[in-house]
């Protein structure tokens, strides 16, 4: 299974998987498929070991078992239980730290879209709640976007509404944060459509860049996760774990700035 946001998140990954066992003796086979094919394919492949990129809820059972017989690496989502096999972004840190960067742009009211039972989403939520207690800003009910559908149209709808009656309420959020390029590109299309301008009227901001083909009125600025740098982390600790019967160490990186033209101070700090 892998992470829903384009080709790029899942090719970044192999290709840093790939440069890792480049000097091994070790080949990578790539599965898109669901987590029941897990297991058959590492008996078909006799697999030394596998990496499973944003694995969903669902899979934990078949991942458990993994664990258990075979080297595994956990790619883009935390789950309980398997702290010590994960490979991927800070995703709590990245949303801290946009709101870190926005409050010291001057904004003091930020918002955030959000998804219910996305793990991802609900960390960098997480991270959003932090950054704002850091920052000594209080958190309005209706800064927080609580979108049901993540794929669907409710998204669009519902921030749409939100933001056209929000932005000429008395205490509007000058600023949003989208923990992910879907949100992201949600956002913008928007806040377009209600007749309202980034970064003028409000500043955006995401984790990650925009899928390929995807273009915006004004290019985003985000915080980038280094994807080769994960894929290299797992491949590599994959590889020492099979050779060594070590378990792998977690690697939890910072994702990296991009700065570009979607932030600017309000214009009321």
């Amino acid at each position: 299974t892998r992470f829903c946001e384009g080709d790029e998140y899942v090719s970044g990954i192999k290709l840093g998987m790939q440069k890792a066992l480049d000097n091994c003796d070790a080949q990578l086979v790539a599965f898109y498929q669901n987590h029941d094919a897990y297991l058959e394919n590492m008996h078909k492949y006799d697999l030394t070991g596998i990496a499973v990129i944003s694995p969903t809820p669902s899979s934990i059972k078949e991942l458990a078992y993994i664990k258990q017989t075979s080297p595994l690496a956990i790619i883009g989502v935390q789950y309980e239980g398997f702290a010590d096999l994960t490979y991927g972004c800070d995703d709590e840190d990245a949303c801290r730290r946009e709101v870190e960067y926005l409050a010291a742009l001057g904004h003091r009211r930020i918002g955030c879209l959000s998804v219910p039972n996305h793990s991802t989403i609900e960390l960098r939520t997480r991270g959003y709640l932090q950054g704002m207690f850091e920052a000594g800003l209080p958190v309005h009910p209706d800064w927080v976007l609580n979108a049901k559908d993540y794929n669907g149209v409710e998204v669009n709808e519902h921030l749409a509404r939100h933001l056209t009656a929000a932005l000429k309420a008395e205490l509007a959020p000058t600023a949003l944060v989208c923990p992910t390029p879907s949100l992201l590109l949600t956002a913008y299309r928007a806040i377009e459509n209600a007749g309202l301008s980034i970064p003028d009227d409000i500043s955006v901001m995401g984790v990650d860049e925009l899928p390929s083909g995807q273009y915006v009125s004004v290019p985003p600025t985000v915080l980038n996760q280094p994807l080769e740098q994960i894929g290299q982390a797992a491949a590599t600790h994959l590889w020492a774990s099979f050779n060594s019967n070590i378990q792998p160490e977690p690697h939890l990186f910072k994702a990296q700035l991009i700065e570009r033209g979607s932030c600017r101070s309000p214009r009321q700090a």
